[in-house]
Parts: structure tokens; sequence; C-alpha cells
């Protein structure tokens, strides 16, 4: 982890303390069109676990380069925090410290916020008991939430308090964003619930007023309940938070993803994906054009500029009007890659382009300072306008980069992206995905496959089938085995089944759905079984190849779910894009798929277990132990990774030659990896964290 800790650089950022820094109004009419750094410093416990490396200054010089004036920082607090004490730990403040330093040193200004961070405010803004589904329950206590939220950003603005107005605080992300939705709907957002924000967002208000410096005026942001533009209007801009400084230092936010356009992954019975924005309608495929109503078979708005127009020009008249600024925070529709091709394809990229120039024109018109999200990732669905993974760099989206440059009086910058793009969903050759991956006897033994499934309810189908060859071997103690994840519901909650183990010729590796969480894998077993908490709302699915001293390869050809009559609906192919790749995997390409995998073996069950000897593992509510045998006296490590490889739990401790017990108190929930390390001596095995 601390490879990711870097110590902040020495900048000379400090206004005069006697002076008050320039109001919001002023900031904001010098904040131009901004960037997120999305899927990085918030994602819990570790900055690189979502697929980005750590920013660095050639980063921001690209983005600045780019013309971006504003970048914001979505930022985990509470994974880097004594949450007992909710001191935050010195490493990753000076880590985030860094990052703000690129921003301030190329004149941008910088956005700092409190992001998602496991929920531990944004699914909290309830008194007391609430659903979290039909049947079942959460408690919320809120003072809790208010005290972490004043220790936390009394830390944030002490440590920050010389830098100049560039600086921005956002004591929140989406508050309330993932209130569960039940069959009744989601759960509402009442007037008294916006007095508990109120409260969280007084607390971070009046925690960085008290530091005093240049945090006695800063310019500062407060969300609108699930950054709602419609709950913006109806709750916050009669229940704002008091500034004590007096009026003008403060900022709204809101976030603008009109879904059936931005994020909406499959055609539903009430509405349709729409793949294509004013402008750029198609002619061959009208269903899927913004504004279409699938009950009239018509549109129900035949300008969606003018709608954009309207909702923006209400939070100018809520908002700017009464001299708060606001700023969309985030905003965004992420491409359709697998899911159309040549001309259509064309079509919609070119549609995202000219929603982005539409979003950000606006935005300049309305009082609004628009701030595109960026996710970082290169394959189906990203967001990325300015690369940065797997040391690239430069533009990655000229098209939506130029639509708000020019929103902007900027002149165009040379480049294209699209054809690239097009070319390839023409190319029909069936491709399959080949990993490798060598050994490993430190640091993490997971390699991840993140598939986006181009299916997301899953309640319809009876299984799922992985087409795959896996070769390799492992070396002295060494293991290997690869996992089916999945993460389901409004909570996330992560189960998976063990996948196979090396064969020597292609297999359909086939396991049952199950709605039974009796069918949960264990440490001592493996069943063919996937267990599924939420099968109608899959978030997320990766493969994980966890290995200790193995060399191998793994060949995929698809991924496909089983309907009751045994057919298939695929939802991987990779005959067009690489999967996003984590952890211990060396090389990912696309191959040409050998005939052989066309004549596969009838479905067949390949069992495995990674379950180490001398470690055994036992679990309860809230607690997990873990015993083991050392050969000798000395430092020993016992690490909890999830099924995406991150760390949720570490203790370094003495151990003794013999049999040894640590325990752990985690709220952690579902499938865990547990590595117990002395010297060169690795231990491990799995199981269910209830």
């Amino acid at each position: 982890m601390k490879r990711f800790f870097f110590a902040a650089v020495s900048l000379a950022l400090v206004a005069s303390a006697s002076a008050a820094l320039p109001k919001a109004t002023e900031v904001y009419s010098k904040m131009g069109f901004g960037y997120n750094i999305g899927n990085t410093m918030e994602a819990p416990g570790d900055p690189a676990a979502w697929g980005n490396p750590f920013p660095t200054k050639a980063l921001l010089d690209s983005v600045k380069a780019a013309g971006f004036k504003t970048v914001r920082i979505p930022t985990a607090w509470y994974t880097h925090s004594d949450t007992t004490t909710n001191t935050i730990h010195s490493t990753w403040m000076d880590s985030v410290k860094t990052v703000v330093d690129y921003c301030i040193k190329d004149s941008l200004y910088c956005i700092l916020n409190s992001h998602w961070d496991s929920g531990w405010l944004e699914n909290n803004v309830f008194d007391g008991v609430h659903p979290v589904g039909e049947n079942s329950t959460a408690t919320s206590d809120t003072a809790k939430v208010l005290a972490r939220q004043k220790a936390f950003w009394k830390q944030i603005a002490t440590e920050f308090k010389d830098y100049d107005e560039h600086l921005i605080f956002a004591g929140a992300n989406e508050p309330g964003v993932n209130d569960v939705w039940l069959s009744s709907g989601q759960v509402p957002f009442t007037l008294a619930r916006m007095g508990i924000l109120k409260a969280y967002e007084q607390a971070f208000i009046d925690a960085v007023r008290a530091t005093g410096g240049n945090n006695a005026t800063r310019t500062l942001i407060v969300q609108a309940p699930r950054t709602e533009i419609a709950l913006a209007d109806s709750l916050l801009k009669n229940n704002m938070p008091t500034d004590p400084t007096g009026s003008g230092y403060m900022m709204a936010e809101v976030h603008f993803y009109p879904y059936q356009f931005s994020m909406m992954k499959a055609d539903e019975s009430w509405g349709n994906q729409y793949f294509y924005w004013d402008g750029y309608l198609s002619t061959t495929d009208k269903t899927h054009n913004v504004g279409w109503n699938v009950y009239s078979k018509s549109y129900a708005n035949l300008d969606n500029g003018i709608w954009v127009d309207s909702v923006f020009n209400q939070m100018k008249t809520d908002f700017y009007d009464n001299g708060i600024p606001v700023v969309v925070g985030e905003f965004g529709a992420f491409k359709r890659l697998t899911q159309l091709s040549g001309d259509a394809l064309r079509l919609h990229l070119l549609s995202r382009a000219a929603f982005y120039g539409k979003v950000a024109s606006s935005a300049k018109a309305n009082g609004l300072v628009p701030v595109a999200w960026d996710n970082g990732a290169e394959d189906d669905m990203n967001s990325t306008i300015i690369r940065r993974q797997k040391g690239a760099k430069g533009i990655f989206d000229y098209e939506c980069l130029n639509a708000m440059r020019k929103a902007y009086g900027l002149d165009t910058i040379a480049g294209n992206s699209i054809d690239a793009y097009v070319k390839t969903s023409t190319d029909t050759t069936n491709k399959s995905l080949y990993v490798t991956y060598t050994p490993s006897d430190t640091g993490k033994a997971t390699g991840t496959i993140r598939v986006v499934p181009t299916v997301t309810d899953w309640s319809k189908y009876t299984g799922v089938v992985v087409r795959a060859h896996i070769t390799g071997a492992a070396t002295g103690s060494g293991w290997y085995s690869t996992d089916l994840a999945v993460m389901s519901g409004s909570v996330w909650k992560w189960t998976d089944s063990h996948f196979a183990t090396p064969s020597d010729s292609w297999v359909d590796y086939k396991f049952t759905l199950s709605s039974s969480a009796s069918d949960t894998l264990d440490a001592s077993k493996s069943k063919q079984k996937l267990y599924i908490a939420t099968p109608s709302q899959i978030d997320a699915f990766v493969i994980n190849m966890y290995s200790i001293a193995f060399t191998g390869s793994m060949t995929i050809d698809y991924v496909a779910l089983i309907k009751s009559n045994g057919a298939l609906d695929t939802i991987a192919d990779f005959n067009k894009k690489i999967p996003e790749i984590v952890g211990n995997i060396d090389t990912a390409k696309l191959i040409p798929t050998p005939t052989e995998a066309y004549t596969a073996a009838s479905i067949r069950v390949v069992k495995s277990s990674i379950t180490s000897p001398n470690l055994y593992v036992s679990t309860a509510v809230g607690t997990l132990s873990a015993t083991f045998s050392a050969e000798q006296n000395g430092m020993a490590s016992v690490t909890l990774l999830n099924p995406l490889g991150q760390v949720i739990g570490q203790k370094n401790f003495m151990a003794s030659a013999g049999t040894n017990s640590i325990s752990f108190d985690t709220k952690y929930r579902g499938v865990v990896l547990v590595e117990v390390r002395q010297n060169s001596s690795v231990l491990s095995a799995k199981a269910v964290q209830r």
C-alpha cells in the first residue's frame, strides 16, 4: 500500500491571512469547465484499486493543456483513517496533498471532496431505522456521522488552511444516492431527511471555518440530495446551511447524468436506452433516439437542448441569482462500444460530443461550472477524456473535449478518436481474451478481469457458462484457482464461486445460479453454484485468478448466461475490446479464437480448492479468526482481501513457532481471501464473512 503514498511537494500557496479570499461569485467566473480524476483517489483503501494509477504531474499538465481550468478530486477519507478515533492517516493526507499541489502549481482550481467512501455518510441520511430492502432494515447513527464529518473536515481544513482561493472544499458527494428501490419506488428523500443532510453540511462548514486562516473565507460547496437537480429545486434552495462568515462564500452542487442517454445498459419495458442526441438522430434506429417514448411510440421531446437549458436555468434562478454559483460536479455519457457498430456507432459518438457541448454551453450561460466525469478506463462504457492508464498520456476523446472547448471560445485541437472505434467495430473476426501470469511469492496474488456484462438482470436465467482454456503449473507449495465473482444489489454484495484449475483442453465451465445463501462458497469446498444476492441487479462481474508460485495462461472465448431451455445469451465475447485488467496479470491481448475452441466438450464441472494446509479460518457475525502453524518465531502478517483484490484488513504481529491465532473485528460482508505471510512462507484460504 505504501507505494501509493507520496510526500507532498512544497509550494508557496499562502495568501495573506489578514485579507479575505475572493467570494464564490468571483471564483466561479474563473473556473471554466472542469475535469474529474475519477475512480482513483476515492477508491476505498488503495487509489490504484480500480485500475487507474496514482495521479501524476504529467496527468495534471495534460489536463491543463487540454483547456480545463478546474479539477475535482473525488477522495476517500474513511478507509484511510482510524475509524475509532476518526484520525486520518498522515501518509494518506500527504498523498492527497501531492495531487492538490499538482493542480495548484498548474494554476488550476481544485475541488477536494469527501466521496462515497464506503457510504459512511451517503448511505446514512436517515434518523434511526430505515429500509434497505423489501423486508430488511438498517439503523443510521446520525450522531456518529456528525462526529466523523466534523473530525475529518477539521483535519483536512487544518492541513490546507494557508492555500489560496484555488482550493475549494466540497463536504460530500451524492448524499442519499444509494437509497434502495422498493416495489413502491425509491425510498423518498423527505423534508425531514433534508434536515439531517443540512446538519451534516453545517458540521462541514463549521469545522472548516473554525480552523481560521484562509479557511475563514474559502469557497465551500454543499450538495443537493442525491445531487439531483429536482431535489436541489424542491429542497436544497430553501434549506441551505448557514455560513458564519456571511453570504457569498458558498456554492451548490448537482450532477447531470440523463439516465437513458448517459448510463442505461439495457432496454426496459418502461423505456429504451438513448444512443443518439439532437443533431445526430438516427433514421434507421429511431426507437433509440433521445426522447423516444415507448408507450406513445413518438418523441416526448423534439429538442432536448431546450430541456437542458430549462433545468440549468432553474438552477440559475434558485441559486446563482441569489449569489450562490452552482457546480455540476459530475456529468457525462458512457460510450456504447459493444452494442453499436459501424455508422450507428459513429452517430452515437458524435451524439456524445454534441451532448458534452450542450451541457458546457448551457452551464456557461446559466452560472454553472460543468465538471466532466473521467473514469480513466478505455473499454466499453468508458467516459475517459485524458489518457492515464498503462503509462499512456494525452487526449483520449478529441470530440467531447473540443465540444467543451468550443462552448468556452477555445480553438479546436486537431485529432480524431471516432474513426478507430468504428473500424474496430466492423471487424467480425471471432476473438478470445488471452492473459498470462508469472510467479508471485510476495504481495497480492490476485489478477482480476473486470467484465462489463451486456445483461444486468440475471433473474430470468438458470446458469452461467465460461468457455476457457487454462494452462500452467505451480512450483513448490504454490497453488492456483480461478473464481467468478458477482456484485449485486443496492448494498453491493459480493459473492463468488470456484471456476477452474488448469486443463489440457478447452472446457465449458458451468455454474448454476442460486438464490440460496447456503450455496455461498466457503473455505472447505467448491460448489458449482453461484449464489447471487440480487439477481435482478448485477453491479459488477469479475474473473479473479488467485495464485502463488504459479506460471500459466488463460484464454477465454466467451461468457454466457444459460436460459431454462438451454439457449445461451452471450454477455462478454471479447471480440472488440480488452476488458479492464488489474493486479497480477503480465499481459492481456485479443487473439483469433483457436479452432479447437469450437469443438469443446459438453458442459462439465471442474472443481478446485485454494485452501492451504496449516491454515484454518472461521467466521461469525462481525468477526473473523485465522489459526495457523508457524515454523519459527518471528514477525508475521495476516491480510484480508475482497474479490477485487482490495485490502480490507491487515495486522502485523509476532508469531510463535507452532499454533497461532489472530482475530479481526470487521463490518465487511461477503467472500474474503485470507493470506498469512511469514518470511517467504505464504498460507492462503478463502471464507465467507457473515
